[in-house]
């Protein structure tokens, strides 16, 4: 697998009497920590962009993270349903 650094899986899931998981899970500005592809399994995330921009994916759904620098993005929770997620790490 070249350019590939590792895979990592992950699920976000949060339970809290009274509230969702949509208002416990807001990651507020950070950068991509690498280039990254990120594809959803399962649940539904919205990204918000530095020009303002929202954009929602969900099961089957990637995502190519690479604003390590400036701004960044904001990472959010949607629905109730927990994110299931594949982590994919590019070598640089």
């Amino acid at each position: 697998m070249r350019g590939i650094a590792a895979i990592a899986f992950g699920t976000i899931a949060f339970a809290w009497p009274g509230l969702t998981l949509a208002a416990l899970v807001l990651v507020d500005w950070h950068n991509a920590p690498r280039r990254q592809y990120v594809i959803t399994f399962a649940g539904r995330v919205e990204i918000g962009l530095g020009d303002g921009s929202l954009h929602r994916f969900g099961p089957g759904e990637e995502i190519l993270a690479e604003d390590l620098t400036g701004k960044g993005h904001t990472t959010g929770a949607v629905g109730d349903d927990p994110r299931v997620m594949m982590i994919v790490p590019l070598k640089d």
